[in-house]
């Protein structure tokens, strides 16, 4: 069970410690994936309505002693004895906008064999599923507002035209987001297209809505993985699924309400996806379930999908003639 609770910090410096807190709080490693440090919790004071607590690191320091500390960890190019900067300028002396920023996707290797819970991300169809391991929280949460916070420097700013195949930040349906740049737009040449690394999308966005990205952020990694639907096949054989059933797995997840996804990987097991010059990020065939239903078996009780032995139906078959999807007894909601 979570509760929310805070550090006994006023709401003043809470903005100021925030890039300090994530430091202290979560290590890089070697291949680039930030985890959460172990800490102890020391204190949890209840009088309050937002309880107040203290935690401890490894070393048995308090970390609410050392975010008020002056001599914090502040990632500076030489020490000065000058007064304190704003949260703003802060800011702007941990990151640098002048080299290209390096983002890889997750090895194969790194990848669970065995079944394990994950996020629906974005659902095109059967196929093209975008997840990311629930192990993961809350690191896309952090990463996403240092994101925000980075993209509103004024040396974040886009001056040239972007480089195809260089990262960049994008705002995206009211966020921002980091891009791959692929390829100009035929049609308007300000726009460029573009590939969400952590939605595992394509979307076009104009120059004005693009932004360097921090090339010291230690977000350094694609989160992201997909996945396609194992043990079904289109009910009319072949390789290409109908709009319907694009239509059904989009409904599902949405119906799903951000509940985790069991992923259940099938042999051979983690390969890498391809897409145009997009990263290639891990991808697998699987079992897909949530909140206990297999959606799989559900695409084959809307009448959309066929066992992967089973025989492909004769072209008058009704199933064949009207798509009539049963209902999803899931939960009402959107991803």
């Amino acid at each position: 069970m979570a509760r929310e609770v805070c550090l006994e910090v006023s709401e003043e410096d809470s903005e100021k410690f925030n890039n300090k807190f994530v430091d202290l709080t979560f290590e890089t490693k070697e291949d680039g994936v930030q985890s959460p440090v172990n800490l102890t919790l020391s204190k949890f004071d209840t009088s309050t309505e937002l309880p107040i607590v203290d935690l401890f690191n490894s070393e048995n320091q308090s970390i609410t002693e050392i975010l008020k500390k002056p001599s914090g960890i502040v990632r500076l190019t030489t020490h000065t004895k000058s007064a304190p900067v704003s949260a703003a300028a802060a800011a702007s002396l941990t990151c640098l906008f002048d080299k290209p920023a390096t983002i890889q996707p997750m090895t194969v290797s790194q990848m669970p064999m065995s079944a394990f819970p994950a996020n629906a991300i974005f659902a095109a169809g059967p196929t093209d599923i975008s997840l990311r391991q629930l192990s993961l929280d809350p690191m896309p949460d952090y990463m996403y507002a240092k994101l925000k916070e980075e993209c509103a420097l004024p040396d974040s700013q886009l001056e040239n035209a972007p480089e195809f195949g260089s990262f960049y930040a994008a705002f995206i349906d009211e966020r921002w987001e980091r891009v791959q740049c692929i390829r100009a737009s035929k049609i308007d040449k300000q726009a460029y297209c573009v590939y969400l690394l952590d939605v595992g999308a394509f979307q076009y966005v104009r120059k004005e809505a693009m932004r360097r990205l921090n090339s010291t952020s230690p977000f350094k990694k694609m989160l992201m993985f997909k996945c396609k639907i194992g043990g079904v096949k289109p009910v009319t054989g072949g390789e290409v699924w109908s709009r319907e059933s694009h239509e059904a797995v989009r409904e599902f997840f949405e119906a799903a309400c951000g509940e985790p996804v069991v992923v259940e990987p099938s042999p051979p097991g983690w390969s890498q996806w391809k897409q145009l010059n997009a990263p290639g990020v891990p991808t697998c065939e699987a079992r897909l379930s949530c909140c206990g239903r297999d959606i799989g078996d559900w695409l084959i009780a809307c009448g959309l999908a066929l066992p992967i032995n089973a025989p492909i139906p004769s072209p008058n078959s009704q199933s064949l003639l009207a798509f009539v999807p049963p209902p999803i007894n899931i939960v009402s909601g959107r991803i």
